[in-house]
């Protein structure tokens, strides 16, 4: 979150996202609630928009982005290499997954199925090669 970044780095800026990448880390995601989600590697780095919907419950969003963009990652390469094409799928998928999830009711009975998110996807990732 914008708030980790925060504690991590001392702002929430793209900059700090970018040197904790320049430290070491692989890859940063920074969710943005509404916004969608940020990533930056050293592959390259964009955005994810968060699909618009009808907000009924925002309970479990986070964890529903992260284990959708778990699954796309493990699924696309048993996160062995981050390419630029694997991390924009995962956050994709993530925020489908998160998206869809805060249009229900709790946590568990929000989560969508795979037919749902898969239905969901397309065209909601940009981003650029460094």
């Amino acid at each position: 979150t914008e708030e980790e970044l925060f504690l991590l780095a001392g702002d929430a800026e793209s900059a700090s996202a970018g040197k904790v990448v320049e430290q070491g880390a692989d890859v940063v995601l920074v969710t943005r609630g509404k916004d969608g989600a940020d990533f930056y590697a050293r592959c390259g780095n964009g955005h994810a928009d968060r699909r618009t919907v009808e907000v009924v419950d925002t309970t479990g969003a986070g964890d529903n982005f992260l284990g959708g963009l778990l699954v796309s990652m493990l699924e696309q390469d048993g996160f062995n290499q981050f390419s630029l094409e694997a991390i924009r799928n995962a956050v994709a998928f993530g925020n489908t997954v998160s998206s869809h999830s805060i249009t229900k009711w709790g946590a568990m009975t929000s989560v969508p199925s795979r037919a749902e998110v898969e239905a969901l996807l397309s065209g909601t990732v940009r981003g650029e090669v460094l």
